[in-house]
């Protein structure tokens, strides 16, 4: 008579998807925000805004390096007066805070290294140089490790 199997797993259709609205809805609102703060920053500094989240009377926005954090924080009352104008009347602080890199995620910066000439024109200074000094020494021992440093990008 009931010899039906019973499955482990459910079916997307017997979860319930207020949870999922709601969380669509979250979303759709951060991405407003982050739309919003990039209008009113400069396109080189709205490249590195990677998240807003309204938090109480804060705005929260997140960016990936101190460099751009520091930068984006001159902006503080263009953002603020741009959410009061997008109806978003209870954001009275701005905050902006950096993601930490995720571990083992290898970085995109590239150190930019002087040219070969440059190089070689800083061996030239020092050579001329009757007596080395302290910061002689550790000029030449920075060109000296710039040199193979070079040399081992190529």
């Amino acid at each position: 008579m009931g010899n039906f199997k019973k499955y482990v797993f459910k079916s997307i259709l017997d979860f319930e998807i207020r949870p999922l609205l709601v969380t669509q809805e979250t979303i759709k609102i951060q991405k407003q925000l982050v739309s919003a703060v990039k209008e009113v920053l400069p396109d080189e500094l709205a490249k590195h805004v990677q998240h807003c989240v309204h938090s109480g009377q804060r705005l929260l926005i997140y960016t990936e390096a101190a460099c751009w954090a520091a930068q984006i924080r001159f902006f503080n009352e263009a953002i603020l007066n741009k959410m009061i104008g997008a109806a978003q009347q209870n954001i009275t602080s701005l905050q902006v805070r950096i993601i930490p890199p995720i571990a083992g995620q290898p970085r995109t910066q590239q150190t930019s290294l002087p040219s070969a000439a440059n190089i070689a024109m800083l061996h030239q200074h020092l050579q001329n140089q009757t007596e080395p000094d302290e910061l002689g020494q550790a000029m030449s021992r920075l060109a000296d490790t710039l040199e193979k440093r070079l040399k081992t990008r190529r």
